[in-house]
């Protein structure tokens, strides 16, 4: 599990009270309807439900000595004189020596710093919901059948990619994903295909019951990181989704966020200690 061992490394082990579910393997279920059971010693899932775990890195920030600013939307970035003003959608600024942007695959920052885009073409596309559930009765069925927690992926229903269900706490993760160039052509297929999989799900005893789960939300991923992702220029460092640092075969993105994260401090520390910009350019090398 790379983010908690990320997570103590960054002295923030306090955040793993966000994990709500472990999962030790995968069912998978393929097109020809033949279940693959996959449980490997040693690794495991830790489940999240993101508003929790994100509000709990915030305090393990704060307490460490970080500012945390709710409800502020950055809307500009400028670099000059060997430093950084970011200005609020409020009219605030904010100066800092340099920035690191964690904004996600679709904030604008990047692009104001000059940074080249993310490809299009390397896009995902999932849409589904987590919905409240019964998931601790649901669970043990699952244990008595498989022999453990498992994360279920459904294959066949849906082109390059697959239909999923990930146990949270008293919620259900449900939701199917493909490529973006794949998802423009689906039109109803996309409600069509997400039936089916609760359709097959039920069937074969994964969900007992379907009903809480319609589609509610859509996200795009990238799977491919940016061709630059530090400028000395404009003394910055992109890190997790905005510089495309996401599993391209699973989508998972924590990991990758947390680990990009810890690099891009570490670089940062190095060119305020030695007062040279230039030293940015050994991030791209260390990720």
């Amino acid at each position: 599990m790379l983010s908690k061992k990320y997570l103590k490394e960054l002295g923030a082990g306090d955040a793993e009270a966000a994990f709500e579910v472990e999962c030790e393997g995968h069912v998978l279920v393929l097109p020809s309807g033949r279940v693959l059971i996959d449980a490997v010693r040693g690794l495991s899932y830790a489940m999240v439900r993101r508003c929790v775990f994100d509000t709990r890195l915030a305090e393990v920030a704060e307490s460490t000595g970080a500012r945390v600013l709710f409800e502020t939307e950055a809307v500009s970035v400028k670099s000059n004189d060997g430093e950084v003003t970011i200005r609020d959608k409020r009219g605030d600024s904010y100066r800092a020596r340099y920035v690191v942007i964690a904004t996600g695959m679709r904030g604008s920052l990047a692009s104001l710093l000059g940074f080249p885009p993310l490809d299009p073409d390397t896009f995902g596309h999932c849409w589904g919901t987590e919905a409240p559930y019964d998931t601790a009765s649901q669970v043990a069925k699952w244990r008595l059948e498989y022999g453990f927690t498992p994360i279920f992926l459904f294959f066949g229903i849906v082109t390059y990619g697959y239909f999923w269900v990930f146990p949270k706490a008293k919620h259900m993760n449900v939701g199917m994903g493909t490529t973006l160039r794949e998802s423009r052509s689906y039109g109803r297929l996309h409600l069509e295909g997400y039936a089916k999989g609760l359709r097959v799900a039920k069937k074969l005893g994964v969900l007992d019951d379907t009903s809480p789960f319609k589609v509610d939300r859509g996200w795009i991923l990238p799977s491919r990181p940016r061709k630059r992702t530090y400028s000395v220029e404009a003394r910055a460092l992109l890190m997790g989704d905005a510089m495309g640092f996401v599993h391209p075969a699973t989508g998972e993105g924590i990991s990758s966020a947390l680990r990009s994260g810890m690099l891009a401090a570490q670089t940062v520390k190095e060119a305020l200690d030695a007062d040279d910009s230039s030293v940015l350019a050994r991030y791209e090398e260390r990720w």
